[in-house]
């Protein structure tokens, strides 16, 4: 059977899968070799029968071939050539057969197999061959825009054909790029017609081929969904650890912390109790949330600044009950403030200490730890936060015996945290300090916490965490 179309096929071997590609011959042929049909090309006059990786690696060919091939190694780049999978098998030919040619180029080898021993081609002539974007945009075309199922067999055949190829992670991330996009069409196609089980095949090709949680979340996200395949989607991100709040799917921690954060900016700043339930329902979340105990002691303590008399506050942050007749509320306006700047930026007082004023600064002090302080400033945040903790660390160099032994970001939900912890001494007394900055999305200034760590450098250090997780952005000018 003679063809001569003016596109043949070129089998890429992953299987038996086959693209339509330009091809350098002028004829192919079918004739049967060994009671089985094998496809013949013709080039300038000779016949070659087309042979596949696998039967050449097994090295049972007597007769001319052509292979589809890529190249690993030239002579010019390596003394000898050598293709990808046959990197052991001798090609005996000429060097300029394989001149123009680079690593990785796709090529037909003509050749006449040998049988040896040892195994080896003879090659006669080297063409170029299609490269590998081209097949790939090839094998995608084969298939028509809506017909999903066969947009997803091309996307798998390219995922399977990278594990022979040289390029390996170039074929993966085309079949990542094309699963994408094949992603990104039935979700919007869904969206059109509210076919949810179009989507919910769309979720299972991240999680399945994508290996993408993420983007199954993202794809899950669809506020119109509902009925069976709604539910079977909720199932399956549930199980894989997500959860949806407003209408969006989260790992779960990251849905719990929004939640807060939503809650905690709808309370009142004299709401004692409302910071009260808060704080008991972050620490109801302890084995999801990771932070819950900065977040449930953040609502405590803004909670005793509205209530110091709070019975339930009180005994969450290890305080004594107000004997019974002793109970007053203080006014919100009568109440400690803590550090605080005209812009909103809030830094509340630790529960047990005392605030004041040194000049522009707000000291906190202890009678429990009376080396120890914490001072509060608010520098202008306008070079960035690095260029603050660049002028704090020159300002800390001069400083008798000075070592550093922390210096770096740390995770600040609000924004930004840089932390310099350094020891000094002065005779034999050797003291630790540290400098906090922090910067509040949407604030302008700084926070800056200069602390004395004292004799308990721990116990102080649980009250700087403490209060970095309170720190807050309220309306300006107010007392939040």
């Amino acid at each position: 059977m003679l063809i001569r179309p003016a596109a043949l096929l070129v089998l890429i071997s992953c299987g038996s899968a086959v693209v339509a590609v330009d091809a350098p011959w002028t004829e192919t042929f079918a004739m049967e070799v060994k009671d089985k049909e094998r496809r013949f090309v013709v080039h300038k006059g000779a016949s070659w029968l087309e042979v596949t990786m696998p039967e050449v690696a097994a090295g049972d060919l007597a007769t001319d071939i052509m292979l589809p091939a890529k190249i690993r190694s030239t002579p010019a780049r390596a003394g000898r050539a050598a293709l990808y999978g046959l990197e052991n098998l001798e090609l005996v030919g000429t060097s300029d057969l394989w001149s123009g040619f680079l690593e990785d180029d796709n090529v037909y080898v003509l050749a006449t197999a040998e049988p040896g021993p040892p195994f080896r081609l003879r090659v006669r002539a080297v063409l170029n061959a299609p490269g590998d974007r081209e097949v790939i945009t090839a094998r995608l075309a084969q298939a028509k825009a809506d017909d999903w199922d066969a947009r997803l067999a091309a996307c798998r055949w390219i995922r399977a054909t990278a594990a022979i190829q040289g390029n390996r992670d170039f074929w993966l991330n085309q079949a990542d790029i094309a699963t994408l996009e094949l992603v990104r069409d039935a979700a919007d196609a869904s969206a059109r017609s509210a076919d949810g089980g179009l989507l919910e095949r769309a979720v299972g090709w991240c999680l399945d081929d994508l290996r993408d949680q993420g983007r199954a979340a993202e794809t899950a996200s669809a506020p119109w969904l509902a009925g069976p395949a709604a539910e079977r989607i909720s199932l399956r991100m549930r199980g894989l650890g997500f959860a949806l709040y407003r209408d969006r799917w989260y790992p779960r921690a990251e849905a719990l912390t929004r939640e807060f954060d939503d809650r905690w900016a709808a309370l009142a700043p004299d709401d004692a109790d409302g910071f009260f339930r808060l704080g008991r329902w972050a620490d109801s979340q302890a084995e999801v949330l990771p932070r819950s105990k900065d977040f449930s002691f953040r609502c405590f303590q803004a909670g005793y600044r509205a209530d110091p008399d709070h019975t339930g506050i009180r005994r969450e942050l290890g305080l004594a009950p107000v004997a019974a007749g002793q109970r007053r509320v203080v006014p919100v306006a009568e109440q400690r403030p803590g550090a605080w700047d005209p812009s909103g930026l809030r830094v509340p007082t630790p529960p047990d200490w005392l605030s004041s004023p040194v000049g522009g600064a707000t000291a906190f002090t202890s009678e429990s730890h009376p080396a120890a302080s914490i001072t509060v400033t608010f520098p202008a945040g306008g070079d960035g936060i690095d260029a603050a903790m660049d002028q704090a660390r020159a300002q800390t160099a001069d400083l008798p015996g000075l070592q550093i032994l922390e210096e770096g970001a740390f995770p600040f939900p609000l924004g930004e945290a840089r932390r310099l912890r350094y020891s000094t001494t002065a005779g034999e007394e050797t003291a630790t300090a540290q400098v906090v900055l922090l910067r509040v999305e949407g604030a302008g200034p700084l926070v800056r916490l200069s602390i004395s760590e004292g004799s308990d450098p721990a116990a102080i250090q649980a009250v700087v965490d403490a209060l970095v997780s309170g720190v807050h952005l309220g309306t300006p000018g107010g007392s939040r």
